[in-house]
């Protein structure tokens, strides 16, 4: 029910679903730099996972997806400056996280980590910042100038165009919004106008 310092070069999406009673995984000193969506989906029963002393840098928002099990995750001694907004989410049982021997980027982007800290009922290790300068080797949880400094957004896909384009403009005409994309490489503009009802935008004209 554990998998021990297995040596991987990456770890990829699904790579353990193979073994679903697994309960501690240990991916210690091998030399990831990215762990990808779903990289742990399958591991139902996961409760430990430690991945430690890698060179992570990079950590996809959905890596953790379906570790409802999970209640301890070490990325301790790693080069993380940046996680992805609500990269624990799905760790509903999560009681420790090891953040150690990383240091971040303390700017707009680790808001989001700023809050969760204070929200969290886990226990997390101190969270030092690399940046920006006035933060430098201080603890994220010191950081005060969030809440007036930082305006985030979340962006949400509303519609996806079958077209490919190098320029994308909008433009008003008798209190409609139309939309041109510009296709040079097939010679054409097509035009896209507002429909009120749908609450999308629909073809309307293709200047070639």
């Amino acid at each position: 029910r554990s998998l021990v310092n297995g040596t991987f070069a990456e770890v990829k999406d699904r790579m353990f679903s193979h073994l679903p009673s697994l309960q501690l995984l240990l991916l210690n000193s091998n030399s990831f730099t990215v762990i990808r969506d779903d990289a742990f989906a399958g591991l139902f029963h996961l409760e430990y996972l430690f991945i430690e002393g890698n060179k992570i840098e990079t950590i996809s928002r959905n890596a953790f997806r379906g570790l409802r099990d999970l209640t301890h995750l070490s990325l301790a001694n790693n080069h993380l400056k940046a996680l992805p907004r609500n990269v624990f989410s799905d760790l509903d049982s999560l009681i420790e996280l090891d953040l150690r021997g990383n240091k971040f980027e303390c700017d707009c982007k680790a808001k989001w980590l700023f809050l969760w800290l204070k929200m969290t009922n886990s226990t997390v290790s101190d969270v030092l910042c690399i940046g920006p300068a006035e933060y430098q080797d201080k603890k994220l949880n010191d950081v005060a100038s969030f809440d007036y400094e930082c305006t985030t957004t979340d962006f949400v896909v509303h519609q996806i165009l079958p077209y490919q384009s190098v320029s994308v403009d909008t433009f008003n005409s008798k209190n409609d919004v139309f939309v041109a994309i510009a296709q040079p490489s097939m010679e054409n503009c097509m035009v896209l106008e507002w429909d009120h009802i749908e609450m999308n935008f629909r073809s309307y004209d293709n200047i070639t």
